[in-house]
């Protein structure tokens, strides 16, 4: 027996050296390039090997930016080692390409040429709102990080703080409204002279990014919370979450693409690309908003189902004997049957409405647009 224990002990401290050499293999060879382009665009702003003129060929590796999400990663990848229960290999993918995701929608050429073009700037959206923070929130990367801040030691915030920042969370992550945030943010960055402000000021960009940020945190927080009932939400609240959002989207793309005014005009005053029409960009960005990001959250649903799926077969347990309670067990069957039918039922009905809705929209608004379009000069662009 002490030698199978000892043997145990001994597989997992390999699998957790494994991981180990993993995570830091992965920050190592990822993101040692990364950095020191960053400490080079830092330290020659003004190099021609760094800065083109076409817009596809600028890295805007800016420092305040690139230099915590390397810390992050070396958190965790510190984090890792040390933990007694290394994250598993799926975690640490997620949580890496979470970085990923936000260096792809800030640090890339998709970030330079997004106050080009709205298709593009949809693109940082749906990295930023839904894509990063999904993968992040399934990483589940508090714990490796507290212990990549404390070493061998876990690191503890302040005990207020602490209860501060979980209180804020469970406020901002609860179903309602978290999807109300989440939806809200898209919505508030859609209207013609804030979407114009954020492309004019990068203070105000700056916001609209931490915004999208923040309410994709809270919303997949909720979302994908792996307490069981009745402590986490219930199926039927996860996917009118999803729901929510995805009708959310699909209400905002639909009209950004078929509404024949343009809106935007701070993207024709920096200049478009592609030599596509005002009215082109926008309809552009609205068919991104509306499938892109859509098919996204489609995704994050098919995960909360199969979860849903898993812990249902876990505590359900095996499969009872034709003598025993047989009919219980029918009946709560198809009871669970019953609830996802109405969900699907549900869903398709909600989808016909917002397609109605929009038509709406569109004719309530059409002439307000008019009356009202956008103009911004080129010397409003600092």
């Amino acid at each position: 027996m002490k030698d199978i224990a000892a043997t145990g002990r001994l597989v997992g401290g390999r699998d957790l050296l494994a991981r180990g050499s993993l995570a830091r293999a992965l920050l190592g060879w990822g993101l040692l390039p990364w950095a020191l382009i960053t400490l080079a665009g830092a330290v020659l702003p003004g190099s021609p090997v760094l800065l083109r003129h076409s817009p596809w060929e600028v890295w805007p590796l800016t420092p305040a930016i690139g230099v915590p999400l390397i810390l992050a990663c070396m958190l965790y990848a510190r984090g890792a080692r040390w933990l007694e229960a290394a994250p598993s290999l799926g975690r640490q993918a997620a949580f890496f390409g979470g970085i990923a995701a936000l260096a792809l929608a800030w640090q890339s050429p998709i970030g330079s040429m997004a106050p080009h073009s709205f298709a593009l700037d949809a693109v940082t959206q749906m990295l930023v709102r839904t894509v990063a923070p999904a993968l992040l929130v399934m990483a589940e990367p508090t714990a490796t990080l507290m212990r990549g801040l404390g070493g061998p030691r876990k690191a503890a915030a302040p005990p207020v703080i602490a209860r501060l920042l979980r209180a804020a969370a469970a406020v901002l992550s609860h179903p309602l409204p978290g999807t109300a945030l989440y939806v809200g943010t898209a919505y508030l960055w859609a209207w013609p002279a804030a979407r114009d402000a954020a492309l004019l000021d990068p203070l105000v960009r700056t916001a609209m990014q931490g915004s999208f940020l923040l309410s994709g945190l809270a919303f997949f927080r909720g979302l994908f919370d792996l307490r069981p009932e009745p402590a986490g939400p219930t199926i039927g609240t996860r996917l009118m979450m999803i729901w929510g959002a995805e009708l959310g989207n699909i209400l905002l793309g639909y009209y950004l693409t078929y509404t024949s005014v343009p809106l935007y005009a701070a993207y024709a005053a920096h200049g478009l690309l592609w030599g596509v029409t005002p009215l082109g960009n926008q309809m552009y960005g609205g068919q991104t908003l509306w499938l892109c990001d859509t098919a996204m959250i489609g995704v994050a649903a098919m995960v909360v189902i199969f979860r849903w799926a898993r812990d249902e077969d876990r505590l359900r347990g095996p499969r009872p004997s034709p003598l025993t309670d047989r009919a219980a067990y029918l009946a709560r069957q198809r009871a669970s049957n019953r609830r996802v039918a109405l969900g699907v039922l549900g869903f398709a009905g909600m989808i016909a409405g917002v397609m109605g809705m929009s038509v709406i929209l569109y004719e309530v608004t059409y002439h307000d647009a008019v009356a009202h379009a956008p103009t911004v000069s080129l010397n409003q662009i600092p």
